[in-house]
């Protein structure tokens, strides 16, 4: 039995660069929420509860961090399968 590779071979030089764009978009995502998931907890901590400039701010912040982290970084990792898997 042979070992598996797993090769995935680029057609092009723009597949590449857009695939890494997706990439990075789907990361800096990522980092996006990692950073309302710190608000989140810092709107919940009663002394800092008070400073926040938003009446309703857990909400908001609970909503943009959801998105951020599944919606965003779902889509982006689909383009950039699309982008290896697709052709002209």
């Amino acid at each position: 039995m042979q070992p598996a590779t797993y090769n995935l071979q680029i057609r092009s030089d723009s597949a590449r660069k857009a695939a890494t764009a997706w990439l990075m978009l789907g990361l800096a995502s990522l980092v996006g929420a990692g950073l309302f998931s710190i608000l989140l907890v810092l709107a919940r901590t009663p002394a800092i509860q008070e400073l926040t400039p938003l009446i309703d701010f857990f909400r908001v912040a609970l909503v943009v961090h959801v998105n951020l982290s599944v919606l965003i970084w779902l889509l982006s990792m689909a383009g950039m399968m699309w982008t290896f898997c697709g052709s002209r």
